[in-house]
Protein backbone atom coordinates (compact mmCIF):
# COMPACT_ATOMS: atom_id res chain seq x y z
CA UNK A 1 0.00 0.00 0.00
CA UNK A 2 1.42 3.30 -0.75
CA UNK A 3 1.67 6.16 1.43
CA UNK A 4 -1.15 9.15 1.53
CA UNK A 5 2.14 11.06 0.90
CA UNK A 6 2.56 9.33 -2.78
CA UNK A 7 -0.81 10.75 -4.11
CA UNK A 8 -1.84 14.52 -4.38
CA UNK A 9 -4.87 15.67 -3.06
CA UNK A 10 -6.79 18.68 -4.30
CA UNK A 11 -9.65 20.53 -4.21
CA UNK A 12 -12.13 20.68 -6.97
CA UNK A 13 -12.86 23.93 -5.38
CA UNK A 14 -8.94 25.55 -6.09
CA UNK A 15 -9.14 24.42 -10.15
CA UNK A 16 -12.49 26.22 -10.36
CA UNK A 17 -10.64 29.35 -8.37
CA UNK A 18 -7.23 29.11 -10.52
CA UNK A 19 -7.75 31.83 -13.52
CA UNK A 20 -5.06 29.62 -15.87
CA UNK A 21 -7.73 26.99 -15.62
CA UNK A 22 -10.20 26.63 -18.31
CA UNK A 23 -13.74 24.92 -16.54
CA UNK A 24 -14.43 23.05 -20.06
CA UNK A 25 -10.47 21.71 -18.84
CA UNK A 26 -11.45 20.80 -15.78
CA UNK A 27 -15.04 19.18 -17.16
CA UNK A 28 -13.07 17.35 -19.65
CA UNK A 29 -10.77 15.86 -17.14
CA UNK A 30 -13.44 14.74 -14.70
CA UNK A 31 -15.26 13.08 -18.08
CA UNK A 32 -12.54 10.33 -18.04
CA UNK A 33 -13.35 9.08 -14.64
CA UNK A 34 -14.34 5.51 -14.56
CA UNK A 35 -15.49 3.58 -11.71
CA UNK A 36 -17.68 0.17 -10.88
CA UNK A 37 -20.65 2.30 -9.29
CA UNK A 38 -22.52 4.71 -12.34
CA UNK A 39 -23.86 6.81 -9.85
CA UNK A 40 -20.17 7.50 -8.88
CA UNK A 41 -19.49 8.54 -11.83
CA UNK A 42 -22.36 10.58 -13.13
CA UNK A 43 -21.95 12.96 -9.51
CA UNK A 44 -18.26 13.64 -10.82
CA UNK A 45 -18.66 14.14 -14.34
CA UNK A 46 -22.46 15.96 -14.36
CA UNK A 47 -23.04 17.18 -10.88
CA UNK A 48 -19.92 18.07 -8.89
CA UNK A 49 -19.07 21.45 -10.46
CA UNK A 50 -22.51 22.52 -9.92
CA UNK A 51 -22.57 21.29 -6.55
CA UNK A 52 -18.94 23.16 -5.78
CA UNK A 53 -20.93 26.49 -7.22
CA UNK A 54 -23.71 25.80 -5.26
CA UNK A 55 -21.68 25.58 -1.92
CA UNK A 56 -23.54 22.44 -1.61
CA UNK A 57 -20.65 19.58 -1.41
CA UNK A 58 -16.79 19.93 -1.54
CA UNK A 59 -14.85 17.49 -3.60
CA UNK A 60 -11.49 16.37 -3.71
CA UNK A 61 -9.58 14.33 -6.07
CA UNK A 62 -6.94 12.35 -5.90
CA UNK A 63 -4.37 12.12 -8.25
CA UNK A 64 -0.87 10.21 -8.96
CA UNK A 65 1.90 11.69 -10.88
CA UNK A 66 -0.20 11.79 -13.80
CA UNK A 67 -3.81 10.97 -13.60
CA UNK A 68 -6.97 11.26 -11.52
CA UNK A 69 -6.91 7.89 -9.70
CA UNK A 70 -9.92 8.42 -7.22
CA UNK A 71 -12.20 11.56 -5.53
CA UNK A 72 -14.73 11.99 -2.51
CA UNK A 73 -17.06 14.11 -1.35
CA UNK A 74 -18.21 15.57 1.35
CA UNK A 75 -21.19 17.96 2.47
CA UNK A 76 -22.48 19.81 5.57
CA UNK A 77 -26.03 17.54 6.00
CA UNK A 78 -27.82 16.62 9.46
CA UNK A 79 -29.13 12.72 9.15
CA UNK A 80 -32.39 13.30 9.42
CA UNK A 81 -34.41 9.74 10.86
CA UNK A 82 -38.17 9.72 10.31
CA UNK A 83 -40.34 9.12 13.24
CA UNK A 84 -41.31 5.44 12.19
CA UNK A 85 -37.99 4.30 11.74
CA UNK A 86 -37.05 5.83 15.06
CA UNK A 87 -39.64 3.89 16.72
CA UNK A 88 -38.32 1.08 15.33
CA UNK A 89 -34.55 1.28 16.22
CA UNK A 90 -33.57 -0.86 19.25
CA UNK A 91 -33.23 0.79 22.54
CA UNK A 92 -29.42 0.67 22.49
CA UNK A 93 -29.38 2.41 18.97
CA UNK A 94 -31.68 5.14 19.99
CA UNK A 95 -29.48 5.55 23.56
CA UNK A 96 -26.77 6.10 21.20
CA UNK A 97 -28.40 8.32 19.16
CA UNK A 98 -30.17 10.53 21.52
CA UNK A 99 -27.67 12.64 23.08
CA UNK A 100 -26.14 13.93 19.47
CA UNK A 101 -29.62 15.51 18.09
CA UNK A 102 -33.08 16.85 18.55
CA UNK A 103 -36.81 16.23 17.32
CA UNK A 104 -37.76 18.51 15.56
CA UNK A 105 -41.79 19.56 14.77
CA UNK A 106 -42.33 17.39 12.06
CA UNK A 107 -40.94 14.94 15.07
CA UNK A 108 -38.16 13.97 13.09
CA UNK A 109 -35.06 12.86 14.80
CA UNK A 110 -31.64 15.36 13.04
CA UNK A 111 -28.41 15.00 14.15
CA UNK A 112 -26.18 17.22 13.29
CA UNK A 113 -23.87 15.55 10.54
CA UNK A 114 -21.26 15.49 8.15
CA UNK A 115 -21.72 13.08 4.78
CA UNK A 116 -19.62 11.40 2.72
CA UNK A 117 -21.46 11.75 -0.38
CA UNK A 118 -19.37 10.14 -3.00
CA UNK A 119 -16.21 7.98 -2.14
CA UNK A 120 -14.80 6.05 -5.72
CA UNK A 121 -11.38 5.01 -7.56
CA UNK A 122 -11.10 5.27 -11.00
CA UNK A 123 -11.27 0.71 -12.17
CA UNK A 124 -8.37 1.24 -14.33
CA UNK A 125 -6.09 3.45 -12.87
CA UNK A 126 -6.66 3.65 -9.31
CA UNK A 127 -5.05 0.25 -8.49
CA UNK A 128 -2.44 2.14 -7.05
CA UNK A 129 -4.66 2.95 -4.18
CA UNK A 130 -6.36 0.89 -1.77
CA UNK A 131 -10.08 1.14 -0.76
CA UNK A 132 -9.72 1.48 2.87
CA UNK A 133 -6.55 4.43 2.36
CA UNK A 134 -9.29 6.34 0.01
CA UNK A 135 -11.57 6.09 3.18
CA UNK A 136 -8.75 6.78 5.04
CA UNK A 137 -7.82 9.69 3.34
CA UNK A 138 -11.53 11.23 2.96
CA UNK A 139 -11.79 10.65 6.55
CA UNK A 140 -9.02 12.76 7.52
CA UNK A 141 -10.77 15.36 5.64
CA UNK A 142 -14.33 14.62 7.47
CA UNK A 143 -12.37 15.22 10.99
CA UNK A 144 -10.72 18.40 9.90
CA UNK A 145 -14.07 19.79 8.58
CA UNK A 146 -15.54 18.76 12.06
CA UNK A 147 -12.80 20.58 13.62
CA UNK A 148 -13.93 23.71 12.28
CA UNK A 149 -17.52 23.92 11.74
CA UNK A 150 -18.49 20.54 14.49
CA UNK A 151 -21.17 17.96 14.13
CA UNK A 152 -21.83 14.87 15.60
CA UNK A 153 -21.69 12.10 13.31
CA UNK A 154 -20.24 11.31 10.11
CA UNK A 155 -22.73 8.87 8.03
CA UNK A 156 -22.61 7.57 4.34
CA UNK A 157 -25.57 6.11 2.23
CA UNK A 158 -24.61 2.42 0.38
CA UNK A 159 -26.12 -0.18 -1.73
CA UNK A 160 -26.79 -3.46 -0.26
CA UNK A 161 -23.88 -5.36 -1.61
CA UNK A 162 -22.29 -7.57 0.89
CA UNK A 163 -18.73 -6.24 -0.13
CA UNK A 164 -19.79 -2.93 0.69
CA UNK A 165 -21.20 -4.03 4.19
CA UNK A 166 -17.79 -5.89 4.83
CA UNK A 167 -15.82 -2.78 3.81
CA UNK A 168 -17.75 -0.12 5.73
CA UNK A 169 -17.92 -1.93 9.09
CA UNK A 170 -14.11 -3.29 8.74
CA UNK A 171 -13.29 0.86 8.92
CA UNK A 172 -15.47 2.03 11.85
CA UNK A 173 -19.07 2.36 10.28
CA UNK A 174 -22.26 0.97 12.04
CA UNK A 175 -24.84 -0.07 9.66
CA UNK A 176 -28.07 1.43 11.04
CA UNK A 177 -30.95 -1.44 11.25
CA UNK A 178 -34.63 -1.32 12.89
CA UNK A 179 -37.08 -3.99 15.05
CA UNK A 180 -34.00 -5.91 16.65
CA UNK A 181 -31.74 -6.24 13.34
CA UNK A 182 -34.65 -7.93 11.78
CA UNK A 183 -35.12 -5.19 9.27
CA UNK A 184 -32.37 -3.01 7.37
CA UNK A 185 -33.06 1.20 7.17
CA UNK A 186 -33.47 2.14 4.36
CA UNK A 187 -33.23 5.88 3.26
CA UNK A 188 -35.17 7.94 0.92
CA UNK A 189 -32.63 6.86 -1.58
CA UNK A 190 -33.62 3.31 -1.22
CA UNK A 191 -29.83 3.01 0.21
CA UNK A 192 -28.84 2.00 3.41
CA UNK A 193 -27.12 4.05 5.88
CA UNK A 194 -23.67 4.12 7.68
CA UNK A 195 -23.13 6.17 10.66
CA UNK A 196 -19.82 6.55 12.66
CA UNK A 197 -19.64 9.20 15.74
CA UNK A 198 -17.09 11.96 14.87
CA UNK A 199 -14.94 11.38 17.83
CA UNK A 200 -14.53 7.77 16.65
CA UNK A 201 -12.27 8.76 13.25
Amino acid sequence: MNSQSSFKIVSLKSLLDDPDLKEEAIKNTLSHFSCLDNDVNDFLRNKAILFEKMGMARTYLILDSRNLIAYFSIAIKPLTIDSESWNQMSKNLRHKFSPLGYRDHYNEYNIPAILIGQLGKDQYLGKSIAGKELASIALNQVKAVWELSGGSVVYLEAKDIPFLLKFYTDIGFTRVSLNHNTQIYKSSNGLQLYVMKLDKI
